[in-house]
């Protein structure tokens, strides 16, 4: 009897040893843990600190300094014509405008291949992508641009392509027209392609419903080209109102027209504060006006787009970096992303005007962009962009090791 109460008294302690040594192993292990969590809780609290702080001051260093960058004007000696716009005065030039000429963009859409187009039994919206996803807005003006095009030359090329014969290109037509109405605002006449969402451009912040010039350019062009290839008379009564807003410039809220220096220009992104003058927006707008007075409305008021093509013409050196990548806009300064752009731009508006000084832009933008290429470190970076991950390193690697032998490490 003894023997057992002894085998269970041990069998009792050896039972509490245990638990006490597992306890104060998982104590352990959970004190670990809990020290692991506050750790990565503490480096995430940092992390959202400094990130917002860098970008509040970055915002406030932005916003309560103007831009040092000064617009470079390349003939201010030249006697020009003035046209006064609502109490506004513009400069002006006249030029010889190529009413055949065709903006190199458009040639390029229509190379690419759409699907679809003769997809008579399938929904409209599933084949006419317009969405703007990371902004949570239904209608892209650039895609509404995009098809808007392909579906004005491929209504004219119907004829000689047997598979086009049977799709309801007009029904599509239609249907980009209404995504246009239903997606814009007409105010005093005017009617303004409208972005729901805000929007941050180098630290200014823009508030929703905003306007861009851009995309009024792209708006009157698409809206142009359906007017052309379907006479619907929708699309013309739009398109008119589209070009009525870049007449406006007393409405706080929708005006996207700015002057420097008694020049027209067609702000991208319109701040109330400050102007940004990002080159593409202007230009692309440009040629929406273009497109509406050649197509259109012939008896319209050309002196806008003289004053818009001589802005470009005055102010495209402003731009420019020697040996690099030309510059986006005058506000930030930052590089172009397709700096290539701006040299079909400049060759666009050389075939449009006849005017060499854009043939000699294009010229000059192209040389800077060959040399900026021929740098070594460029070209490293040029290589890996379409590379795995460590296909980007490996080009890295290889860059270092040309270059420490080069320095003969």
């Amino acid at each position: 009897m003894r023997r057992v109460l002894l085998a269970e008294c041990n069998s009792f302690y050896s039972i509490i040893i245990t638990m006490g040594v597992l306890s104060l192993f998982f104590i352990q292990h959970a004190i670990v843990i809990a020290y692991l969590f506050l750790l990565i809780a503490i480096i995430i609290i940092l992390y959202v600190i400094l990130t917002k702080t860098a970008k509040y001051l970055l915002n406030n260093i932005k916003k309560s300094n103007k831009p040092n960058i000064v617009p470079v004007f390349m003939n201010e000696n030249i006697t020009y014509k003035t046209v006064k716009i609502n109490n506004r005065e513009f400069k002006y030039n006249i030029y010889s405008i190529n009413s055949l000429f065709e903006p190199s963009i458009n040639t390029t859409i229509y190379s690419q291949k759409r699907d679809w187009y003769c997809q008579t039994n399938k929904a409209n919206d599933k084949y006419l992508p317009y969405a703007m996803k990371d902004y949570y807005q239904e209608v892209n003006p650039d895609t509404i641009y995009k098809n808007s095009v392909y579906l004005s030359k491929v209504y004219v090329n119907r004829e000689a392509n047997f598979s086009l014969q049977e799709c309801d290109l007009e029904q599509r037509a239609y249907h980009l027209i209404d995504l246009i109405e239903t997606s814009s605002t007409l105010y005093n006449q005017s009617r303004y392609f409208l972005y729901t969402f805000d929007y941050e451009f180098c630290g200014l912040q823009l508030y929703a419903p905003w306007v861009s010039g851009i995309a009024q350019g792209k708006m009157l062009s698409a809206l142009t080209f359906l007017w052309k290839a379907y006479k619907i008379p929708k699309a013309m009564k739009m398109a008119d109102e589209f070009y009525n807003s870049f007449f406006v410039f007393d409405n706080i809220n929708y005006s996207f027209i700015r002057t420097l220096n008694g020049y027209y220009w067609i702000e991208e992104y319109p701040h109330q504060e400050y102007n940004t003058y990002v080159l593409n927006g202007h230009i692309t707008a440009l040629f929406g006006l273009y497109n509406y007075l050649m197509h259109i409305n012939n008896l319209g008021d050309y002196r806008i787009l003289y004053s818009a093509i001589e802005s470009v013409k005055q102010m495209a050196m402003s731009y420019r970096i020697n040996g690099g990548v030309n510059l986006y806009d005058l506000y930030y300064g930052k590089p172009d992303y397709w700096p290539e752009r701006t040299i079909f731009q400049q060759n666009d508006l050389y075939a449009m005007t006849g005017d060499p000084s854009f043939k000699h832009y294009a010229d000059v933008f192209s040389q800077d962009i060959i040399s900026w290429r021929s740098n070594d470190y460029v070209r490293m970076i040029e290589s890996a962009k379409n590379k795995s991950k460590w296909g980007k390193v490996l080009v890295v690697l290889s860059y270092l090791m040309k270059k420490l032998n080069y320095r003969g490490v």
